[in-house]
């Protein structure tokens, strides 16, 4: 769902869930949060934040969770 690469000072994080237009759980915000957190703990100079579904970043939040939410 997420994946960090690093090409020397360049790192990329890349989300990756085809099958909801990349929108993202809970998990996947957290993984986006980590992941951002490692980097800027890093050496990394600059961070390349892409999608790999064709014509689509990301929808958002996956709201299929949001049905377990109460309050």
């Amino acid at each position: 769902m997420i994946q960090v690469d690093r090409d020397g000072a360049i790192a990329t994080i890349t989300i990756s869930r085809p099958g909801t237009r990349n929108a993202l759980p809970i998990a996947g915000w957290l993984a986006l949060a980590d992941a951002a957190r490692a980097i800027g703990e890093s050496d990394a100079r600059c961070v390349l934040l892409q999608s790999d579904v064709p014509l689509v970043f990301s929808a958002g939040a996956d709201i299929g969770e949001f049905a377990a939410f109460t309050t």
